[in-house]
């Protein structure tokens, strides 16, 4: 699933702001790889929101960068 994610977001050149991801593929429970995921506060939520649910990270836009990457 993830070749068919990056074949998918190769026409906007959108792979350069998503260096990883979870796929569909990475486990038969969705429970749990809607856990992997990562919250960007835009739209209808705050970062301050996000941070009360205990995420290992929260980014306030896809403008920011991703802790711990270059």
């Amino acid at each position: 699933m993830e070749g068919a994610a990056c074949t998918k977001m190769e026409p906007g050149k959108l792979g350069r702001y998503f260096v990883f991801g979870a796929y569909s593929s990475d486990s038969p429970d969705r429970t749990e790889v809607t856990r992997l995921a990562i919250g960007v506060a835009s739209g209808h939520y705050h970062a301050g929101e996000l941070r009360a649910a205990a995420p290992d990270h929260v980014l306030r836009s896809l403008a920011d960068p991703f802790p711990g990457l270059s």
